[in-house]
């Protein structure tokens, strides 16, 4: 027997920026609607972004309208903290 499908939803990813150096501290995004998300560790040595694989992180998520997700991914960017020490 076939299922109908569920409603269907947008999904939005917004990248971390950092300046370069090693990480301190992160403090995290914790809420119900982010769909994935990838921090640094603390330790790990941050590089000049020259490629994607350069980037700090990330924070996925989904919602009803393409508009409405893109602006919950980036206010839940935002809300990220990636403390560095700039010497590392």
């Amino acid at each position: 027997m076939l299922t109908a499908p569920g409603p269907a939803l947008a999904a939005a990813i917004r990248f971390l920026s950092a300046r370069s150096g090693t990480v301190r501290a992160v403090t995290p995004v914790t809420v119900a609607d982010v769909v994935e998300v990838r921090l640094p560790e603390q330790g790990q040595r941050l590089r000049p972004v020259r490629r994607s694989q350069d980037r700090p992180g990330y924070v996925i998520v989904t919602a009803a309208e393409p508009v409405a997700a893109r602006a919950r991914a980036a206010e839940l960017a935002a809300h990220v903290r990636i403390d560095i020490d700039g010497r590392g």
